[in-house]
């Protein structure tokens, strides 16, 4: 199983799509924790209330989104010198 990670990761395909994933897991994670914030008195469940209180929403989406666009970068950097 790890030979498939490093495979992936290893090739310029794999750091945008895995770059991807982590932008929509971010951008999911706002939508999630946005959810208390605009209806007051909402209930939630206990782990996203949790996260919300300690790390606040951009906490939270920094820690998805920040990796998923060094990804993306990385990829594009790759993709961009082999073709060179």
């Amino acid at each position: 199983m790890d030979e498939f990670w490093d495979d992936l990761l290893e090739s310029w395909w794999g750091k945008l799509l895995s770059g991807i994933l982590m932008v929509g897991i971010a951008s999911l994670m706002f939508y999630v924790f946005s959810q208390p914030a605009s209806e007051p008195g909402a209930r939630v469940r206990w782990y996203v209330a949790l996260a919300y209180y300690i790390g606040g929403k951009w906490t939270v989406v920094a820690l998805f989104s920040i990796p998923g666009l060094l990804l993306i970068w990385s990829g594009i950097h790759q993709l961009r010198s082999d073709k060179k």
